[in-house]
């Protein structure tokens, strides 16, 4: 049987840690959201959020974007 989008999506969450957990949300919810909102957003520093958003893409779930002076966030389109 084919898993629905919202089951592959809660598998891949449970191996992720907390904070990329939080950050993924977040993403998942507002896609294009900029690296500076998204610290506002989840709460972290920016230097844990850089850290978090560099560990998601090299597991090739996130993508930045440059967007004038900042960075947007967003999903992989596999997910």
């Amino acid at each position: 049987r084919f898993k629905s989008r919202e089951e592959k999506f809660s598998i891949l969450l449970k191996g992720l840690d907390e904070f990329e957990r939080k950050i993924i949300n977040v993403v998942r919810n507002e896609p294009g959201i900029t690296q500076n909102t998204l610290t506002l957003r989840v709460n972290l520093s920016k230097a844990k959020v850089s850290q978090v958003l560099t560990m998601l893409e090299k597991k090739d779930l996130i993508k930045r974007v440059k967007k004038n002076k900042t960075l947007a966030v967003y999903l992989r389109d596999n997910i």
